[in-house]
Parts: C-alpha cells; sequence; structure tokens
C-alpha cells in the first residue's frame, strides 16, 4: 500500500450543493478541486447518475444554481472578461438546458448574490448583500453606479466603524454590510428591496404569495436574538412577529397554516444551547414547543475534506428533515406538527449535505473511511451513486480509526486510534493527539487527510471528544467557567488510556496539535505539562481578556463560555483564570503557532502574545502566518497554502522527533 502524503489533499474533489429536479428523477451537484498550478479551486455543475455522472460546466467558477423545472437548470457563474473585470457588485445568471449545448446568459443583477428562487414564473425571490451607505445602488443608472463606486475607491484607505461586530470571519470588515432580500420582477428585470436597508435578513422560504423569514434590526450592536417577518407580496406589506425573542437554528418552514422551525431563548446553556422545535401560528400569535429536543442541529462531525455550501434542513411532504449529530456520528432526522422526532438515516460516518423530492433521498457522506460521494437512500441503506473519489485512495493505506473510550471525571470519554502504516511488533513509534475545535464539535470514523497522513508517515494518531463535544446533549456540552478544568483531565486520561492500550507507542515521543478551540487546548497542555515533546498551536485562543476585544464573537461569546462579567474586577479574573497566557512561564515545549491574519474569530494577536512571552522566556518557537487567510485556513484556504500548513506541521513535529 502506498502512503497518504500531505500533498495528495490536490487529488481530492469535494462535493457540495447537491440537489433534486422537481420531479426528483435527475440530481444535479457542484464538484470542486484544486488548481495547484494557479493555485485555486474550480467548481463545476454536474449531472449526478448511478450509470454516469458528467460535467454540464466548464468555467470553473459556478456558484450557486437551482433548477427551475426537470430540464433546465439556472445558475451564476462568472464566464467572459467582461465578468471577471466587472467593478461592484455584480451576479450573472445563466440557463442550461439539460441535453441541448452550451448554457446561454439571461441577465446579470447590480447586486452581490448568495440564494435565489422561482415564486412562480414571473418572479424571483432573491439573497443578497446590501450596503446600507447605499442601500439603493440596484436602482441606480449605470452612470449613477459609477459615481457611489468613484465615491468608495476614494474612502479605500479609510474604515469607519460604528457598530459590532465591524468585521466578521471570511467576509471582512461588516461594518453598515447587511444580507437582504429581494424580489425580481422576470419581465422587466425590475428590482425590489423588502428589507430595510438596516435589517439582515436570514434564510427565507415562500409560502403561496408570502416571503417569511428571519432578520433583525442593527443599529450599533448586533442584538443576540432574532424576529420573524412575514411579507406579503400581494400588499407590500411586511409584519414582524416573536420581536428579539428567540435565536434562530433553522430557516422557518410554513406547515400547514403554521410555521415549524428550531430556536433557542438562550436562558438555559446559553448561545451554545441546542434548540426547541416551535410551531407558530401567526393569526392566533400563538407560540408552542412541540419538542424539547437537546440535540444539535446540524452535523458537527468535523473533517478537513470537505468545501462548499450545503444543505443542513429541508421541508418534504409535510415534514422538516434535519441533520444531526449523536455522539460521533451523524443522523437523518425529521420532525412534523405534532413534534415527533423519527430517525430517517443513521451513518456511522458523516451525512453533510441531503436532497428529497418524493420518495426520493440523497444526500453525500463520508462513509467506510472514504473520501465524499453521493449516496441514495434505498430501504434505509445508502447505495453509492458515485466514484468522484475512488482513485484517489487506490491502494493508498487509510488508517481504520479503532475505538477507546475511557472513564474521566465521571464521564466516558470516546476516542479513537489510528495506527500508523507498516506497523510492525516490538517497534517504538511516536504519536500525535489531535484536538478538535468548537469546543462544541466532534471527531468520529470519518476520513481526515492530515491524520492519515502523520499516520502514513509512522505516527500513532489518537483523538477523542472531550467535555464540550457536541452530540451528547447539553450538560455535556455546557463549557461556562469550565474552559482547561474537565476538558483538560479528559484528554490526559485519554492519553494515559492510549498509553496502556498500545505500548507500542514511545511515551517520550508524544506530540500535539490542534485548532480554534483545539489551538487553545494546545497552549494550556503545554502550560500545565511538558509530557509532549513539541506541540503545534493553530488559530488559538490564548488571552480570553483580549479576544474580548477583538474576535467577531468575542463579545458574547468569550463573556458566555467564562460565565464572566467583562466590566467587574470578578470577571477579568474569571478570564483570566482559563487564559493560557496566566501560565505562560510554565511552558517548556517548542511550540510552533500557526495563524492567518485575516482570522477575525480567533485573530492573530491571540498568537502573537504567546509567541511573544515564549520567546521572551527562551522557548523554543516558531510562527507561520498566512497571509489572506481567515479561520478556514485548513478546511478552505488556498491549495498551495493549505499544503504549507500541513508541511510546516509535520516538518516541526519531525525535527524534534529524535529518537
Amino acid at each position: 500500500m502506498d502512503p497518504i502524503l500531505n500533498r495528495d489533499i490536490f487529488d481530492y474533489r469535494f462535493i457540495s450543493r447537491l440537489s433534486l429536479s422537481p420531479s426528483g428523477e435527475k440530481a444535479a451537484a457542484v464538484i470542486t478541486n484544486m488548481n495547484e498550478k494557479e493555485n485555486r479551486y474550480e467548481s463545476n455543475l454536474y449531472l449526478i447518475d448511478k450509470e454516469e455522472s458528467y460535467r454540464l460546466t466548464g468555467d470553473d467558477r459556478i456558484s450557486s444554481y437551482i433548477w427551475k423545472d426537470n430540464e433546465t437548470i439556472i445558475f451564476t457563474t462568472v464566464r467572459t472578461e467582461e465578468e471577471k473585470n466587472e467593478k461592484g457588485p455584480n451576479t450573472n445568471f445563466y440557463s442550461l438546458k439539460l441535453g441541448r449545448g452550451e448554457a446561454e446568459k439571461l441577465f446579470s443583477l447590480p447586486l452581490f448574490v448568495s440564494s435565489f428562487r422561482y415564486a412562480g414564473d414571473d418572479r424571483m425571490i432573491i439573497s443578497a448583500a446590501v450596503d446600507a451607505l447605499h442601500p439603493d445602488y440596484h436602482l441606480l443608472k449605470e452612470e449613477e453606479r459609477k459615481k457611489v463606486l468613484d465615491e468608495i475607491q476614494k474612502e479605500k484607505d479609510y474604515q469607519v466603524i460604528d457598530e459590532l461586530p465591524w468585521w466578521f470571519n471570511g467576509a471582512g470588515f461588516v461594518n453598515k454590510k447587511r444580507t437582504g432580500i429581494f424580489i425580481l420582477d422576470l419581465r422587466d428585470r425590475s428590482l425590489k428591496r423588502i428589507t430595510p436597508p438596516l435589517t439582515s435578513a436570514g434564510p427565507f422560504n415562500i409560502c403561496d404569495d408570502k416571503i417569511v423569514f428571519t432578520g433583525s434590526e442593527i443599529a450599533g450592536m448586533h442584538p443576540d436574538k432574532d424576529d420573524l417577518y412575514i411579507y406579503d407580496m400581494a400588499s407590500g406589506e411586511t409584519k414582524t412577529y416573536l420581536k428579539g425573542k428567540l435565536s434562530f437554528h433553522s430557516p422557518v418552514f410554513p406547515v400547514d397554516g403554521k410555521l415549524l422551525f428550531a430556536a433557542s431563548e438562550c436562558r438555559r446553556y446559553g448561545l451554545n444551547e441546542n434548540p426547541f422545535f416551535y410551531t407558530y401560528d401567526p393569526d392566533k400569535d400563538e407560540l408552542k414547543v412541540i419538542n424539547e429536543s437537546d440535540m444539535p442541529i446540524d452535523n458537527s462531525v468535523l473533517s478537513d475534506c470537505s468545501y462548499g455550501s450545503t444543505r443542513g434542513m429541508k421541508l418534504a411532504k409535510g415534514k422538516v428533515y434535519f441533520l444531526t449529530t449523536v455522539f460521533h456520528h451523524a443522523e437523518m432526522k425529521c420532525i412534523g406538527l405534532d413534534g415527533k422526532i423519527e430517525t430517517v438515516y443513521t451513518s456511522k460516518g458523516s451525512v453533510i449535505d441531503f436532497d428529497i423530492e418524493g420518495d426520493r433521498i440523497i444526500y453525500t457522506a463520508f462513509e467506510d473511511m472514504k473520501l465524499l460521494e453521493v449516496y441514495e437512500l434505498k430501504n434505509g441503506k445508502g447505495e453509492k451513486m458515485t466514484s468522484f473519489n475512488d482513485d484517489a485512495l487506490k491502494d493508498k493505506y487509510v488508517a481504520v480509526p479503532r475505538p477507546l473510550n475511557v472513564m474521566s471525571e465521571g464521564l466516558e470519554i470516546e476516542g479513537f486510534v489510528l495506527t500508523p502504516k507498516d506497523y510492525e511488533e516490538g517497534r517504538k513509534y511516536p504519536a500525535v493527539l489531535d484536538i478538535h475545535g468548537g469546543p462544541k464539535c466532534a471527531y468520529g470514523e470519518v476520513f481526515f487527510h492530515e491524520m492519515q497522513a502523520w499516520a502514513s508517515k509512522g505516527y500513532f494518531v489518537f483523538f477523542c471528544n472531550p467535555y464540550g463535544g457536541d452530540g451528547r446533549g447539553n450538560e455535556f456540552a455546557h463549557m461556562a467557567d469550565k474552559y482547561g478544568t474537565t476538558d483538560y483531565v479528559n484528554l490526559m486520561d485519554f492519553t494515559d488510556k492510549v498509553l496502556e492500550t498500545y505500548p507500542a507507542i514511545d511515551p517520550s515521543r508524544l506530540f500535539v496539535t490542534g485548532g480554534s478551540y483545539g489551538g487553545y487546548m494546545t497552549n494550556w497542555i503545554v502550560t500545565q505539562t511538558s509530557r509532549f515533546r513539541a506541540a503545534a498551536t493553530q488559530r488559538s485562543i490564548s488571552n480570553w481578556i483580549s479576544m474580548y476585544g477583538i474576535s467577531d464573537i468575542g463579545v458574547r461569546f468569550t463573556k458566555d463560555q467564562n460565565d464572566a462579567d467583562f466590566f467587574t474586577d470578578e470577571g477579568i479574573e474569571k478570564m483570566w483564570k482559563h487564559s493560557p497566557l496566566k501560565y505562560v512561564r510554565n511552558v517548556k515545549t517548542p511550540l510552533l503557532f500557526i495563524h492567518s491574519d485575516e482570522d477575525y474569530r480567533c485573530p492573530i494577536a491571540e498568537g502573537y502574545q504567546f509567541y511573544s512571552a515564549l520567546m521572551d522566556l527562551g522557548v523554543p518557537s516558531r510562527m507561520c502566518i498566512f497571509h489572506g487567510e481567515n479561520h478556514e485556513l485548513s478546511r478552505g484556504g488556498k491549495p498551495l497554502h493549505r499544503l504549507r500548513r500541513l508541511d510546516e506541521i509535520l516538518g516541526w513535529f519531525e525535527k524534534y522527533d529524535v529518537k
């Protein structure tokens, strides 16, 4: 068997935006691959068929698409040189009739469109970015738009902020930036914005002649709860409901005259609280909890081998189908107005996308330690439809996760171990502890490229789901004022269990790494123990006090996770107590820092502080900064940047793996 190398990630293909035609007879998806030479991603539309899936587009820039009917797909892209050189907001719409040659351009809109849907033959509902300083840009004539763009160009050296948060990871500065909803009249191409300039809208659904969506008006501080809106397309009137009452975890789905959705009041377990399922009757102003579920909405089982947008919920056959995490795997479930939750499909791995039309259900998943493929659910079992990634892993050594649980702090902690390639009895091996992000996420029996590459290089790799992770209910995930306590003990107890179970691991050749929360825990671990020979901390938190004021989620998240009031001495002491930087004088472990300068979730200043202290203390340290990348470097960074990240981590381990 051949080893899996860091650069093998260039051979993987990523599947997203899976969608069935209205009849359910045909399926499509966006397939993305990495272009190493040009250091970019290429995304094209494919028709998905069990016999043979084939490409429908070749422009490599597909963004969104919908089925207009069973033979026609409408998609957005950038094709011509003129489109590539377009200044200002612009989205190009094309129509492709299956089996009838090349796509035809329909029109362009002066908007950055994120999603769209037909609402009858003469209307399209569109979600798009809005600049609240120029909210009517879409109505301006060409010369007027040019003046606005010239004005923006003159201000490019300045950034004024008067809102909180003022930036957001992956989006940059978002001050006065909103998501608006528009109605496009397809007869004359006229656009009408139905959301006020300062309102930012969430997902929308169409019910008869009404548009239902959530969102909030932002005037300074972003509210932590949402409003529910219903827009009547006949009268042009918008009504607001449930003002500031709930934090919505799902779109609002119209079912038999009521609205069905998942939401939370955030009173029981804070910001990360799992939602209840509700129905709401707008005519009676009647809000009702129909299921007090204790499960997350959407799949939080992690992998570094997915890319692109996916669907986590859909209304079909009078029920809302959704994905959820159960311990270390993903399940598809559904709920109706009666509040009864039924399990539709349980994956040992991870379902990340799905669609339903009629009795047909298709989904994309990591199954059987393979990369993403499309499957069809038949009689409760998945039937593989595609082979996009078969060749990528052909004749490669894929380490199968071996379950290993440990009792720690009264909790059973689930974990897994990967054995190294060409394992030999009697030989001693190094090992890597990999810690997931979140913390409200999970590791499972899913193909994870970085771990497989380490196993192929001769490392045992072990990972677990400590306290604070997802899939085990609110109590298990509730981390307020507990960072670096139970979770740290869980990780160390699991490490002890791995060493006890696998005596081939040399306990003097242990390494540790993790990103985001995993980066925080890596920082914490090296301040508490010197048992690891070297460590690599990625997009980490080192100081909760500074995190409060610089992260895009800092103000609420830091107070929530530390159960602390920033404006009291007691609150500041709590934040400092849980900050690795407080204990930095204890560090003896060589530490590699991986940070991106456009990471606004765990900003680079968090790495700078810890790095500077270690250098001052004389602890061997190295910091690799990725320009132009954000918090998603390991999952969505530029191809060559992703490779460099992998090479940096492996190189650091190998440097200190002296037998």
